[in-house]
């Protein structure tokens, strides 16, 4: 029972239940749909989870990363006048708008999602009924779920090595200037300990909970990507090998079809925000490590670390993209793959029709405006090279 009014409730093989378990306990056997589910309720993406801890816990995200947002464009107009720090409370503004909006947006969007994750886990319920078929599937939970918890060990886990790193390096010049994961204004100024510390704190915070509503978006577009990436294996394997003459073809490609075609609905919006910024947020931390180089400097870990995760987010978006086009146009090549020559002229004629929907296969994009693809991240890395030359450019005339 999934119902859009009122308490809302799922009975589809207990992926959510009225009477849940805590937030953060995550049951041991679970299908990738209903893992990043969980994941979704510790994002703060579903408010609507029957028990007011939920509201409650959603109200506070967004008033904390609102005030992660308040504090990130006060350093830009408040904070140090270098050209490096300005740079790097522009980056964390950038970051701010693309979490924020996924945020919003998941929230504003989140009986749809519901109803997307609930139509989704019953199509794979659907087949894993098919004994053919049932290894693509499982061979897709697991690449699901492996990616899933290497790609949340990696994000999730920054927060605590850049404080461990930063406090180390720190310590070196008695903690009077504090490498920060992201630049915030703080109302005082770093010549005690205590500042220091409660400095660190606030961002070690805010930090983590950036990353907690960035990763369960990400997570789930792996997720969607391994899965869908399965689905369209086995219509190509159909087409081949069973033909036209199987009527549920129509059926499944219908139904992968509507799948992304819901999914650029609702998630691609996020996307194009996430991929126009991609250009922009990883220049205050090349600009710093380039900086740092120049003067025989050591930077500080953490630089590293966060231009990886910074450069790696729009590179994965982008790999799902290129992923499901990739499998999609070998979808039309399986179209010609069956023995059509020896089939009816009714059944032909279904071949041809079938062969002209696939002639532009479905990708996920935002509008037809912008396709994400490797020819996407690549347009990406060259706005990242072209600002910051331009940034080292004019410091160089200056």
């Amino acid at each position: 029972m999934f119902e859009l009014t009122g308490k809302i409730s799922w009975d589809i093989s207990g992926i959510c239940k009225q009477n849940s378990d805590d937030l953060f306990q995550i049951p041991q056997d679970v299908s990738p749909y209903k893992l990043i589910y969980y994941e979704m309720r510790i994002g703060a993406y579903m408010s609507k989870d029957g028990k007011p801890w939920s509201l409650i816990y959603s109200i506070f995200t967004v008033i904390l990363n609102g005030l992660f947002g308040v504090l990130a464009v006060l350093e830009v107009i408040l904070g140090n006048n270098e050209l490096k720090e300005l740079i790097l409370a522009f980056s964390t503004v950038t970051i701010f708008v693309q979490v924020y909006a996924k945020l919003l947006v998941m929230l504003s969007n989140e009986d749809k999602v519901r109803v997307f994750l609930r139509e989704l886990e019953e199509y794979r319920s659907e087949l894993l009924d098919d004994e053919q078929y049932e290894h693509e599937i499982l061979k897709a939970d697991r690449y699901s779920k492996i990616s899933f918890m290497c790609f949340n060990a990696f994000y999730l886990g920054f927060p605590m090595v850049s404080f461990v790193s930063n406090f180390i390096d720190d310590s070196s010049n008695d903690f009077k200037q504090p490498h920060l994961t992201h630049k915030l204004w703080m109302p005082w100024s770093y010549d005690e300990f205590w500042s220091y510390c409660m400095t660190t704190f606030i961002v070690l915070v805010m930090t983590l909970s950036t990353l907690v509503i960035y990763c369960p978006c990400v997570a789930f577009h792996l997720t969607f990507t391994s899965q869908m990436s399965a689905y369209i294996k086995i219509l190509q394997h159909r087409l081949e090998y069973k033909g036209l003459r199987d009527e549920s073809i129509y059926m499944h490609h219908k139904k992968i079809n509507q799948f992304l075609q819901d999914y650029n609905k609702l998630f691609t919006g996020l996307l194009l925000v996430e991929i126009t910024g991609a250009s922009l947020q990883p220049i205050g931390f090349g600009y710093t490590l380039i900086k740092d180089f120049k003067r025989n400097k050591r930077p500080p870990l953490d630089m590293f670390y966060n231009l990886t995760m910074l450069l790696m987010g729009p590179f994965l978006l982008c790999f799902c993209g290129q992923e499901i086009s990739t499998q999609m146009e070998r979808l039309h090549e399986s179209s010609y793959m069956s023995d059509w020559y020896e089939e009816k002229p009714l059944v032909r004629r279904d071949l041809y029709t079938t062969m002209l929907v696939t002639v532009r296969p479905m990708t996920l994009n935002y509008k037809l405006f912008v396709t994400f693809n490797f020819e996407c991240y690549s347009k990406i890395a060259q706005g990242i090279y072209s600002y910051l030359m331009m940034i080292n450019n004019l410091e160089t005339a200056d």
